[in-house]
């Protein structure tokens, strides 16, 4: 019988085959898939633990009983912010929900207790003491990083799935020089730069719905060892 860490995340593998097939709404997947040169600094909480329970919650505004997911995990080391040794928190019971299975040990990002996926490694067990060397190397890195993929609209739901533009020059501004890229084959693109606040010069293009957590292009501050990353649309 399987347990339920193990249920959802098979049940998640397929509710999220479904939505790429069926819909065009917003994705299940941020694009690009975050880094933890990203996610570490998007959260106020990071820390390696083993869970130790999954359990459906509701939330007292909501008819549904199993609104949310909450897991309780015993905490093995604490990157970010403060926690308790046994500390519990939760995920949204969505197609965008973090998975995760009793008695396997994790990197979890918290932000107000509360986390979600990224569909990508930071998510697996297998990954943890990767993850671990690479956020040792946050705090040696000196620069700073903005970089993304830049995509047309002719695919089927755009984003990810669009057509990588490449030889598009992206600048980034800051108050007292510029930086300027292009994108590669793949649309990708990436400016090493000093920690401080930018704007994103790219002109004819926007997020996509599938965008990181970064909107604004106008304001975009990072720190020494962050990254931000976005996924653009460029009109034809």
């Amino acid at each position: 019988m399987l347990s339920l860490g193990e249920n959802m995340r098979i049940t998640g593998y397929v509710v999220i085959a479904v939505l790429f097939v069926t819909s065009t709404a917003h994705a299940v997947c941020p694009y690009p898939t975050p880094k933890i040169c990203s996610e570490y600094f998007e959260n106020d909480v990071v820390f390696v633990g083993k869970i130790l329970e999954a359990k459906y919650v509701s939330d007292p505004k909501q008819d549904n009983d199993s609104d949310w997911i909450q897991y309780t995990a015993e905490v093995i080391r604490v990157y970010r912010g403060h926690v308790d040794s046994i500390t519990a928190f939760r995920t949204y019971n969505g197609s965008a929900r973090w998975i995760g299975i009793v008695g396997k040990t994790y990197v979890v990002f918290l932000r107000g207790g509360e986390t979600g996926a990224t569909c990508g490694p930071l998510d697996e067990p297998e990954y943890v003491n990767r993850v671990e060397r690479d956020i040792a190397r946050l705090k040696t890195t000196s620069s700073a990083t903005i970089g993304g993929q830049v995509f047309s609209k002719s695919g089927p739901w755009g984003g990810g799935k669009g057509i990588p533009v490449e030889g598009v020059l992206v600048k980034v501004i800051g108050k007292s020089k510029e930086y300027a890229s292009h994108t590669d084959k793949e649309g990708k693109f990436m400016i090493v730069l000093p920690p401080g606040t930018y704007r994103l010069d790219a002109p004819n293009m926007q997020p996509s719905d599938y965008n990181y957590k970064h909107q604004d292009l106008q304001e975009i501050s990072v720190m020494h060892g962050q990254c931000a990353q976005f996924e653009l649309l460029k009109e034809k």
